[in-house]
């Protein structure tokens, strides 16, 4: 039986951020000898790994390319077995997947860590590129437009004919630059801090702020939050095509 593990903290700010995505090894010996995908599932539905406050997206990308390995019954891949096998980086995890077998003829195994974190990695792309629109005060152009680039350029390529029309329609039918900014930069309401009380410093603080500093804020934060966004995504797909783990197939 697996015990919930922590993150280690992964310090985006920092210039170098290491290669081996880690986490602690806070992990009880299972009951079981060699811990089979029926047994693990029962243990992992819902979470595989809990991040604490101080976890990095690093540690949040690692959660959920476990948490997506572990809910998989008999996915070939499922690389958390005993506490002595468990994988303690990112780069071992995916390595231990290759030697599980994967990598199959034009395509990964279905329910591989592999492959949701490869899905992963393309949806964050294309998240930080519509960030970079929205954080760009000099532009004028629509949403649907530098909306429709990213997905043209980190996703389209990987989506069969019903999921491009399908997300095309979507993203010429955004709301204004301007809304969704206004929106994002709306000050909460006033009952947040009592409904969630870890925001309850942010909302002070934020309370006397006018709307144009708010603007200003949110256009900062959005390129920070896409700034170390495309540091992590950059890192990851790096081992990912250093290991061959590559699936082009359409959705």
């Amino acid at each position: 039986h697996i015990s919930t593990p922590r993150c280690e903290r992964r310090d985006l700010t920092s210039p170098h951020i290491s290669p081996h995505l880690s986490i602690s090894p806070h992990i009880s010996r299972p009951r079981c000898g060699v811990q089979t995908p029926a047994c693990s599932d029962q243990h992992s539905r819902g979470r595989a790994l809990e991040i604490n406050e101080h976890s990095g997206l690093a540690a949040w990308l690692f959660a959920r390319c476990v948490e997506y390995t572990a809910r998989y019954r008999g996915a070939p891949a499922l690389t958390l077995v005993c506490w002595w096998h468990r994988p303690a980086t990112l780069r071992e995890l995916l390595a231990a997947e290759v030697a599980e077998g994967v990598v199959q003829p034009a395509r990964l195994a279905e329910g591989s860590a592999a492959l949701s974190l490869l899905w992963s990695m393309r949806m964050k792309r294309f998240w930080t590129r519509m960030a970079d629109g929205f954080a760009d005060q000099a532009s004028t152009e629509p949403t649907s437009a530098f909306g429709l680039r990213a997905y043209e350029a980190e996703v389209e390529p990987y989506h069969g004919f019903l999921l491009r029309r399908t997300f095309r329609t979507a993203l010429r039918a955004l709301p204004s630059r301007a809304e969704m900014l206004g929106n994002m930069a709306m000050a909460p309401p006033p009952d947040s801090a009592a409904r969630w009380p870890a925001w309850e410093a942010s909302v002070a603080a934020g309370a006397s702020l006018t709307p144009d500093e708010r603007m200003t804020a949110c256009h900062a934060e959005l390129r920070e939050c896409s700034e170390h966004t495309k540091r992590i995504t950059d890192l990851v797909q790096a081992q990912l095509d250093e290991l061959g783990l590559r699936d082009d197939r359409r959705l």
